[in-house]
Parts: structure tokens; C-alpha cells; sequence
């Protein structure tokens, strides 16, 4: 059985002024396919998504990582940039 991998990371604060944008993913930590596995081989959360399907014996396909750096809430062009990203990965 094949598992998709997506992680997308925000810390939103409601009290920071500045939306968070597509922008500030990308130039944060922003990876696609293959390259989001290989971000993920220390101690981040998505090396443990992977770590469990091969011990269960999934094949764990990354699709998609993004992370931005704490601040105001993520925007609705944003979040919609990413999903599309995600769909077009999955297709």
C-alpha cells in the first residue's frame, strides 16, 4: 500500500499584524517529491511518518513540505497555492 506524505507547518499568532504568504513558505522550507524526504532525515516530524511505514511496511511517498517561520495567520492564496501543489503532486 502506497501512503502519501504531505506536511505543511505554520505557528499563526493572531496578535502579529503581518499575514504569513505564499512567499514566506517558499523561503522558509519548501520541497517537493523526493526532496521533501530527504529534508525530512533528522529529527522532524515527517522522518517519523516515514520511519513508521517502512516498520509497517507502507511505501511512504512524499508529496509536498512547506514550512514559514511564526507569524500572523496564513492567507487563503497561500493555503490554496499549496493545496494546488499538493493535487498536482497526487496526480
Amino acid at each position: 500500500m502506497r501512503v502519501g506524505i504531505i506536511g505543511l507547518q505554520h505557528e499563526s499568532n493572531t496578535f502579529f499584524n503581518t499575514p504569513t504568504t505564499y512567499e514566506d513558505f517558499k523561503n522558509t522550507l519548501y520541497m517537493r517529491g523526493e526532496a521533501a524526504r530527504e529534508s525530512a532525515k533528522s529529527q522532524h516530524e515527517l522522518a517519523g511518518f516515514f520511519e513508521g511505514c517502512a516498520r509497517e511496511g507502507l511505501e511512504a511517498v512524499p508529496i509536498f513540505m512547506a514550512t514559514a517561520t511564526p507569524g500572523g495567520a496564513v492567507t487563503a492564496e497561500a493555503l490554496e497555492s499549496m493545496l494546488a501543489i499538493v493535487f498536482e503532486e497526487l496526480d
